[in-house]
């Protein structure tokens, strides 16, 4: 097992607000993306993707693009994230992390073991000033800190540039003992955390991220992320979930 880890300092942060937003875009005929907000702390998913709770608390945030071309792309996406939320506690550390995508990926196998179903899955869990994050395909996590945005995760493409066939995912023809890329880092007040599908990073460039992922409010943030990939010609879904820590 490697974990990639970012070497920061870390001040103190008291509260961690997570915003999530999520779109059909203007050309798909349904949503394969799935996203998940869940306070593992209390128990407790997100009211409208939306959770404000103490940093020490120990948040889940996902991310999952069912694959286009693939049949039930939305039960694949769904599947993956339920599966985290229903293995992961509060407690949960490195080896939990890689045993819940591999839960994900027999809940996905699983569901229709008759037809193909494929996703991508991108998970933090966010827990007393640090995050552990599991990745497998080419929806992304980036850090914001002192006003620059940091891609954390690499995409697991054929090809920089989007769109390029999957060489990672879950589901149909995967590996049964998924193996994902783990990172930890710590993180202080005033840092952001972006997660996102293909939808969104694919349609704007870093500093349309950055700009439109450092607006005050983080409700918005997630909106403004969305309604900006649309307009600059995104024809995928598009999903996004922004954390913050004050």
């Amino acid at each position: 097992m490697h974990i990639q880890t970012l070497n920061l300092q870390s001040p103190h942060a008291e509260t961690l607000i997570v915003a999530g937003f999520t779109s059909i875009g203007p050309a798909r005929p349904h949503n394969e993306d799935a996203l998940l907000i869940y306070d593992l702390t209390h128990e407790e998913p997100a009211t409208q993707y939306f959770l404000q709770f103490p940093a020490d608390a120990a948040a889940l945030l996902a991310i999952a693009d069912g694959i286009g071309g693939l049949n039930y792309g939305a039960l694949a996406s769904l599947n993956a994230v339920e599966a985290l939320r229903s293995t992961l506690t509060s407690n949960s550390r490195e080896p939990d992390l890689i045993a819940s995508f591999s839960a994900a990926q027999s809940a996905i196998v699983n569901a229709m073991p008759e037809s193909e179903l494929g996703t991508t899955l991108t998970a933090a869990l966010c827990r007393a000033g640090e995050v552990l994050l599991g990745h497998i395909g080419d929806s992304r996590a980036y850090l914001l800190r002192h006003q620059c945005l940091e891609q954390v995760t690499c995409d697991h493409t054929l090809t920089r540039t989007p769109p390029s066939p999957l060489t990672r995912y879950l589901g149909t023809g995967a590996d049964p003992h998924p193996n994902p890329d783990l990172y930890r880092f710590p993180v202080q007040s005033g840092d952001r955390l972006l997660l996102c599908t293909d939808g969104v990073h694919g349609s704007l460039d870093e500093s349309e991220l950055l700009a439109l992922a450092l607006l005050p409010d983080p409700a918005l943030a997630v909106r403004a992320l969305v309604e900006a990939a649309e307009k600059a010609g995104s024809r995928d879904n598009m999903t996004v979930i922004l954390a913050e820590w004050s």
